[in-house]
């Protein structure tokens, strides 16, 4: 993706920079803080009173959910995945998207009430904000690790890409053009929905990193981790991020049918799964955020290597250079 290279008129970038809505960063419970800097589009409304977006339609704030996620990653990952906000900038403004395109409060407007009238091509300009906000700058000076945007409907975001050398698909195209001399994650969540659905645009994160790790083969063990028992009747693993063990579509969270899953087995990894136990959705609570939290639980963090691969596999989701650098060299290689 080029940055776009107009001169389009569009708002001026007004940013107020707060301070980080989770405690300074230190030593996490297994490692070191995975340092985040927090972007939020979030436009004030003239004709509605100066109020900000999500404001004036009862939306969630965003820093409620993120600090939602942090608590959840470091609880369900018994402190592996521990996160602190070290930049956070509210930023009002309507976000440029690929080809200089910017919504203001009447086009955007339109565009909610009648969907046809929506701006295509609808990617943000993922460059413009990086050089705009000297994520980059950060990242290469060892001051981030990754960035979280949040935004409304129709801002464009991808739940998440990568940045840097060696990016790869992370539930997007990976983002080239950029000055970043690391890789970046790039998380895009949307204030229009709650902690669920973050928590699911994080969980595809997960699946594109390890099927990156593992390949697509369907006997890797990623691949047995995400089984679920339509697609391995009798043999469920901890299930995908739309389905779970005993799910039949997608979503199907609620789902109090009992399938056997050898879930409980893979904290245990590298040691072979294979116990099979009765679960339903009273095992996750029998909803979203529940099960994706269990989900998480789940993932392997232990020493040592298999076949080439760590046993942690914090190590690839977080994408963090300070931990994770030998993990991915050994991958590359």
């Amino acid at each position: 993706m080029a940055a776009c290279l107009c001169l389009a008129a569009f708002l001026p970038v007004v940013t107020i920079t707060g301070g980080p809505v989770t405690a300074a960063p230190a030593d996490g419970v297994h490692g070191r803080h995975v340092r985040v800097q927090v972007l939020i589009f979030n436009p004030t409304l003239p004709d509605q009173g100066n109020q900000r977006l999500n404001d004036y339609f009862g939306w969630r704030d965003p820093d409620d959910i993120t600090a939602g996620l942090i608590s959840t990653f470091a609880s369900a990952s018994d402190g592996e995945a521990s996160y602190a906000v070290v930049d956070h900038e509210v930023i009002d403004e309507w976000p440029v998207l690929a080809d200089c395109y910017a919504y203001d409060e009447q086009t955007w407007f339109a565009c909610s009430s009648d969907h046809a009238t929506c701006h295509k091509p609808d990617i943000v300009d993922y460059l413009r904000i990086l050089s705009d906000h000297q994520s980059c700058d950060l990242r290469n000076r060892g001051d981030i690790d990754e960035v979280w945007l949040w935004g409304g409907p129709f801002f464009g975001y991808y739940e998440s890409t990568l940045a840097g050398p060696g990016a790869f698909t992370l539930n997007s195209p990976a983002l080239s053009g950029s000055s970043c001399e690391e890789l970046l994650p790039i998380m895009g969540f949307n204030y229009e929905r709650q902690l669920p659905e973050a928590l699911e645009s994080y969980g595809h994160r997960v699946d594109d990193t390890m099927k990156f790790v593992y390949g697509n083969g369907s006997d890797n063990p990623w691949h047995q981790f995400t089984d679920y028992d339509v697609r391995a009747p009798g043999r469920s693993g901890c299930g995908s991020v739309h389905i779970p063990p005993n799910g039949v579509v997608d979503y199907d969270f609620s789902n109090t049918s009992v399938v056997l899953s050898d879930c409980d087995d893979w904290p245990a990894w590298p040691s072979p799964p294979g116990n099979f136990v009765p679960v339903s959705c009273a095992t996750w609570g029998c909803n979203e955020t529940g099960y994706l939290t269990w989900w998480l639980s789940h993932v392997p963090r232990n020493n040592g290597r298999t076949d080439g691969i760590d046993n942690d596999w914090w190590h690839y989701i977080l994408i963090d250079a300070r931990v994770t650098r030998a993990a991915w060299n050994r991958l590359l290689a």
